[in-house]
């Protein structure tokens, strides 16, 4: 991915949520910025407004500038020109104008939107640098603006512009439809990069080092259970580890087996039932079902009406598009996140 918006490529991460997107696409911006390259992230899912989204990328520009936070909307306040602090012009420089026509466009979304990605290519030019924008949780940008994906596509597709742009998204189907319909005005803008999770042996090494690094002997059973449970999800894994990590902490015990990691795994499925309740009610009732018989081990079709099996199919299909169900076989399921199941096991009745 650094790789390729150095050389001014678009790269998109999809897949559902705690498996280590935004984590991977921050690397990328490390390994950009280690190049080179200026590093701007914005995360769409707190972003409901045009102007939000200018204040947040304008932000990071005069971050960049030697600037602060919050000086957009200081600008904003202002009523006229000349009433602007001499230390704005300082600070901003060549992008104090830039900010002024930003407010002045702030009652036009599509010219506002505009705005922030010409600002961004200004970025580029005044350092001599390439840009390299990430936008997490993309699915979301036509809440911003319906016409968002209209204003990037602009950008995005114009080689002089020397800014390249990561998109990251929890919602698999909406960004693959967004990046692979040709009535999407982002079309082929930018390719997929595939994230799987670790197989769980290429966990072993890793975990046995960071325990060694604190102190802590986990013995193959340990970490055997650990990976029995995680499936080598990663962010599934990390948590069981984190939790083992402070278990053996508050007790200030050096060794750890099969026991402790029961135990961690208990931990870990009481500090996740938050997230994992919202996860299960963001999911519509037929998914409900097709999710709590798969976390049980159960047919999934079994005693289903012709009608219902098919509505359930439909469910299967957009579960498996997100990237939250995986199909082993003919008629057979599993969850891509394991804690998940087992939290489902725990908390709901098979239906």
């Amino acid at each position: 991915m650094a790789t390729r918006s150095l050389s001014g490529q678009h790269s998109y991460l999809a897949g559902p949520r705690r498996i280590g997107k935004s984590s991977v696409a921050e690397a990328a911006l490390r390994l950009a910025e280690r190049e080179g390259a200026i590093p701007i992230s914005a995360d769409l899912l707190y972003l409901a407004t045009p102007m939000a989204f200018a204040s947040v990328l304008f932000d990071k520009v005069a971050a960049a500038q030697g600037g602060a936070s919050g000086m957009l909307q200081a600008l904003r306040k202002k009523q006229k020109l000349l009433d602007i602090e001499s230390t704005y012009l300082a600070r901003l420089g060549p992008f104090f104008e830039a900010g002024i026509k930003i407010h002045e466009a702030a009652e036009t979304p599509d010219m506002l939107l505009n705005r922030c990605f010409e600002l961004l290519g200004r970025l580029a030019e005044v350092k001599e640098r390439r840009v390299v924008l990430l936008l997490d949780e993309f699915q979301d940008s036509d809440r911003i603006h319906p016409r968002f994906d209209d204003s990037l596509r602009h950008f995005a597709a114009d080689r002089t512009h020397r800014v390249s742009y990561l998109f990251s998204g929890s919602r698999a189907s909406i960004l693959s439809k967004k990046f692979g319909d040709r009535k999407s005005p982002l079309f082929r803008v930018a390719m997929e990069v595939p994230i799987d999770d670790p197989p769980p042996a290429e966990w072993i090494p890793y975990l046995e080092r960071k325990f060694r690094e604190v102190g802590i002997q986990a013995d193959e059973h340990c970490l055997a259970k650990l990976l029995e449970e995680s499936g080598g999800h990663a962010q599934d894994t990390m948590a069981l580890a984190a939790e083992l990590h402070l278990l053996m902490f508050a007790r200030q015990q050096h060794f750890a087996g099969y026991g402790e990691a029961e135990e961690a795994l208990l931990r870990a499925l009481n500090g996740l039932a938050t997230p994992f309740g919202q996860d299960w009610e963001a999911l519509l009732p037929r998914e409900q079902l097709a999710v709590a018989r798969i976390a049980h081990g159960a047919r999934v079709f079994a005693g289903l009406s012709g009608n219902d099996s098919e509505a359930v199919r439909r469910a299967l299909n957009r579960l498996r598009e997100d990237g939250l169900v995986v199909k082993e076989g003919e008629g057979r399921y599993r969850l891509r996140e394991p804690l998940f199941a087992a939290y489902l096991r725990r908390t709901v009745a098979l239906p």
